[in-house]
């Protein structure tokens, strides 16, 4: 196996362990949430938040250590931290358990909502993680990316439904509403994307570089691609010419026959 492909395999093990994680995050949060509903641990867990945020997002900003990285990647940790905030606000006051799962991805949606601005990274998004998943991100095209995360940290709510409540019909029912939502949801995106890459109205217009920096240093890369591409565009008008000129000679024989 190259290099290359050993890279491949570790960039798509990442990939989707990233995209796993995303789901089952929150479950033993919230779990610890529910067997400690006390001020000190929601100011715990916001602690760490913030510590793991600074580790995690401070290779996204500027690779010198500052006060402005440590403020935005803090910022993010407090974002991450809302939701949590949310959850535990609605079990402290006694609220109804199935409330106060699904306020949780309600906030997590509210909070995303207003992610884009200069002291939030877009790429702190959940909905970032699903990428891959081109059925499920099907979704952000009407709900934006909110749902795609709405959607995934709900799991981490039915998840905690069923271990705090047992296994019951309600809790089943919810599981498996909750199943078939994101079956449908997947399904329909899906047959979209199917649709979108086998339809011949459709034109490439862009192509994956792996390094762009390489593209821009390398003008003959895009030279090549630009070549290719009209090389295929000239074909297929060349095919699509012949077509119509043998249907014309038939009709004609036909006439004069």
């Amino acid at each position: 196996m190259s290099s290359s492909d050993l890279t491949d395999v570790m960039r798509a093990i990442t990939r989707s362990t990233t995209a796993i994680c995303a789901w089952i995050f929150a479950v033993p949060l919230i779990r610890f949430i529910n067997n400690r509903t006390k001020w000190s641990s929601i100011i715990f867990m916001l602690a760490g938040m913030i510590i793991a945020a600074n580790i995690t997002f401070f290779g996204l900003v500027e690779d010198n250590f500052n006060i402005m990285n440590q403020v935005f990647c803090s910022l993010n940790g407090v974002r991450i931290w809302f939701p949590f905030l949310v959850y535990f606000l609605c079990r402290k006051s006694g609220a109804k358990r199935l409330i106060a799962y699904y306020a949780f991805p309600a906030a997590v949606a509210v909070s995303e909502f207003f992610i884009d601005n200069p002291f939030i990274s877009v790429m702190t998004s959940l909905s970032v993680s699903q990428f891959w998943n081109l059925g499920l991100m099907q979704i952000a095209s009407v709900t934006g990316v909110v749902g795609v995360s709405f959607v995934v940290t709900l799991f981490a709510s039915v998840a905690n439904y069923i271990w705090e409540e047992g296994i019951r019909r309600d809790t089943v029912m919810n599981a498996v509403g909750y199943g078939i939502a994101v079956v449908v949801i997947t399904g329909i995106g899906m047959t979209t994307v199917e649709k979108i890459t086998t339809s011949d109205k459709t034109v490439k217009v862009a192509t994956d570089v792996e390094n762009i920096n390489l593209l821009l240093e390398d003008k003959s890369i895009l030279a090549r691609m630009t070549a290719r591409t009209t090389r295929k565009c000239f074909m297929q008008t060349w095919k699509s010419r012949k077509q119509k000129e043998a249907t014309a000679i038939h009709q004609l024989l036909r006439l004069t026959a």
